[in-house]
């Protein structure tokens, strides 16, 4: 029986922005005007995909040495961070929100 390939096992919404980069990225999130800036929380002047897996100091739990999308270690690092964003996200969301009522 043919192995199922990786991306069929581990891929999902998450991962898939992981890997592509658009998402709930800073960078990404400023530049459809979902935010005023890119700033990441660690204070990088940007939130970019590349900041957040390789170099952000609030993302370094279960960051492989090597990165690779075809390896599973990396794609489960990416769903774990990518979900992190994205619940830090909605939480800002909700407390901008509850300022300006």
């Amino acid at each position: 029986m043919k192995e199922a390939h990786i991306l069929d096992r581990v891929c999902d919404f998450f991962t898939s922005q992981g890997l592509s980069g658009y998402g709930t990225f800073g960078s990404y999130l400023k530049k459809m005007k979902k935010r005023e800036d890119e700033t990441c929380r660690c204070g990088a002047v940007s939130e970019s995909p590349a900041h957040v897996f390789k170099e952000c100091s609030r993302h370094t739990l279960g960051r492989p040495e090597v990165l690779n999308g075809h390896k599973e270690e990396t794609l489960k690092y990416m769903k774990a961070t990518v979900e992190k964003l994205w619940k830090e996200e909605r939480e800002e969301v909700r407390m901008r929100t509850e300022e300006n009522l």
